[in-house]
């Protein structure tokens, strides 16, 4: 995301160049429109598929310009709120007005303004908490915790994760996050410890939720990534501080809001699976026939504070 001085200088520099007049999400709004007739014209006089994508990366350039003026007029007017305020309203609507720019079945090409422009919360909490490093060292200290937890590390002929550094274990035992022995470590004392940093990260505010385990499971699914190379090993990916940040927000939502976690599968698993017949070649024997079971939602209670 672009800062404050880099969108002005943009939009500078448009106005010196092609006159363009108001205030910068007003330049950057007539830029969208310059380079998208550009686009459009080129794409009515046949430009091959080369010349059309060459064409099409300004107008995705000034969209995304003008995205990060909206993020950052949010992030503008947050700064004028008290800490609570700003985190009700963002807990309220993460995003932001804007624009984009797709090839759509019916029209073709088309720019369209949309209201779900992300804002990342590592954005917000950059721009309104008072010891913004502070609190990153914090939660990255967290989340390498539940990663020391995932894996037991007991597991190094396994799995070969470096340590924090001395400085982050110091850390650790100052805000009282050392986990000690993993071998007595419980299944809820993450949800435990989780609690306890939500309630730091929100000090002051009515985001108060009790973590529990699905928020853990979460945060670990999403922060910790795969990596298949060809002749070598499987590698487990720690993902950066944005990432963290965001799924940890992500996570406090969910449980603030009491909602269940919802489940996306590439597989469809709710039709009769393929192979459905023994295979005899195999010496398999044949299941007694059954009426196929109706599959039927599976529904979660979520548990109150």
């Amino acid at each position: 995301m672009k800062d404050r001085k880099t969108l002005n200088e943009i939009a500078a520099e448009l106005r010196q160049k092609y006159g363009f007049e108001g205030d910068v999400p007003a330049v950057l709004a007539a830029n969208i429109n310059r380079v998208y007739a550009a686009f459009h014209t080129l794409e009515e006089e046949g430009g091959n598929e080369l010349e059309v994508q060459a064409a099409a990366k300004p107008v995705r350039d000034a969209i995304a310009d003008y995205n990060d003026e909206m993020r950052m007029e949010r992030l503008e007017a947050m700064e004028d709120m008290t800490y609570a305020e700003a985190m009700a309203s963002y807990m309220g609507n993460q995003c932001v007005t804007g624009f984009k720019f797709s090839n759509t079945k019916d029209r073709g090409w088309i720019v369209e303004a949309v209201e779900d422009v992300v804002l990342d919360f590592y954005d917000v909490l950059k721009a309104t908490y008072w010891n913004f490093q502070g609190q990153i060292d914090v939660l990255c200290v967290f989340a390498d915790n539940l990663m020391k937890w995932h894996f037991k590390d007991t597991e190094r002929a396994a799995v070969n994760r470096k340590a924090i550094s001395p400085g982050y274990r110091d850390l650790r035992k100052r805000m009282e996050l050392d986990l000690g022995d993993l071998s007595k470590v419980g299944k809820t004392a993450m949800a435990v410890q989780f609690t306890k940093i939500v309630a730091n990260l929100f000090h002051g505010t009515e985001i108060q939720p009790r973590m529990i385990n699905a928020d853990v499971r979460y945060v670990i699914q999403t922060i910790l990534k795969t990596k298949d190379k060809a002749n070598n090993a499987g590698a487990f990916v720690f993902s950066n501080e944005r990432t963290i940040v965001n799924a940890i927000f992500r996570a406090v939502y969910t449980r603030y809001n009491r909602l269940p976690y919802e489940w996306q599968s590439q597989i469809d698993m709710t039709k009769n699976p393929g192979s459905v017949e023994a295979n005899k070649a195999m010496g398999e024997e044949s299941l007694p026939a059954e009426k196929p079971a109706e599959v039927s939602a599976e529904t979660v209670e979520v548990p109150a504070e």
